[in-house]
């Protein structure tokens, strides 16, 4: 993709520099000076010329009306819905009143960030359209629903293409499971990652279990999950629709590692569920000696923060 810059030879220099700041801002640009021949292009040739041009800066000759160039230019562009904008410095005949409403520029600068807006605005939509195409060349829908399904099977690489759209990272299903909880319940640790990055509502509910993203980790004895979720904020005393906890599964499972990070986390070992237990009464249920639910030495918040480069 690329700016297209058109100008007659009496125009050159304008065009050079406009073409020289363009670059500047990282935007490719293309210049395209005008001859008495340009007429005898073919129609063939001018779609190729004009094929990957997203948006047209035209600095308009010196009587546009007689010029046919510039209305073909002009028309081209309305039909592709191609972006347009008139550099008419100073000096410049002015348009004719069918064109009066375009964008207009006479300052250099303030156009330059006016072709930067558009270059951005085209690049973010070409890239929608790419993900787009993608997903339905693989044979699946946009919606909701697809996106969580290629999260709970942990394709990383469809899951980047929904995010690429415009998915939100905060997508439920239509059970209303959050999609973070569905690829903690896969194990799948790039994908978590990949939501986490996208500042995805860590502590979100799920509808069918009421559990949180962490309460489905330790539960699980996904240690790894469980240290990364924490890191990221995940609130460790969240209650289930039953009233247990992350910290109070861990240790009915016997995930005592996964229930050592909650407890560094802050993690409260006497709250207690419906059925009035409570982590520390689950840990002498069960004879966890080698759990220490009291004075926990609380390890540096650094080492618990997430970097986003995984977790080990």
């Amino acid at each position: 993709m690329s700016t297209g810059i058109f100008f007659v030879a009496e125009h050159k220099t304008l065009a050079e520099a406009l073409f020289r700041d363009l670059h500047e801002r990282n935007v490719p640009a293309r210049p395209y000076c005008i001859s008495s021949t340009w007429n005898n292009t073919s129609r063939s040739e001018f779609s190729y010329l004009l094929s990957d041009i997203v948006h047209f800066v035209i600095v308009p000759p010196a009587d546009p009306e007689s010029d046919a160039w510039f209305s073909f230019l002009m028309g081209y562009a309305t039909g592709r819905e191609v972006g347009v904008t008139i550099f008419r410095p100073d000096g410049c005949a002015r348009l004719p009143r069918l064109y009066e409403q375009g964008a207009e520029h006479t300052d250099q600068t303030a156009l330059v960030q006016t072709v930067v807006d558009e270059y951005t605005v085209a690049c973010h939509r070409a890239l929608v359209d790419e993900a787009r195409d993608e997903i339905i060349q693989r044979g699946f829908g946009v919606t909701d629903d697809a996106f969580a399904s290629v999260v709970a099977d942990g394709d990383i690489e469809l899951v980047d293409l929904f995010l690429q759209l415009g998915m939100s990272a905060d997508t439920t299903s239509s059970s209303g499971v959050p999609v973070l909880n569905l690829a903690v319940r896969g194990g799948h640790v790039p994908v978590v990652e990949r939501l986490l990055e996208k500042n995805v509502d860590v502590n979100a509910t799920s509808d069918d279990r009421g559990n949180t993203a962490l309460v489905e980790a330790a539960g699980r004895g996904m240690t790894a999950l469980t240290r990364l979720l924490v890191g990221a904020g995940a609130q460790p005393d969240i209650e289930t629709k039953s009233g247990q906890t992350a910290l109070m599964l861990a240790v009915a499972e016997g995930h005592l590692d996964d229930a050592s990070v909650l407890l560094e986390a802050g993690a409260d070992p006497d709250v207690q569920d419906k059925l009035g237990m409570s982590a520390r009464k689950y840990a002498e249920l069960f004879n966890h000696t080698t759990l220490s639910l009291d004075n926990v030495d609380s390890q540096d918040v650094a080492s618990l923060s997430y970097s986003g480069h995984g977790a080990e």
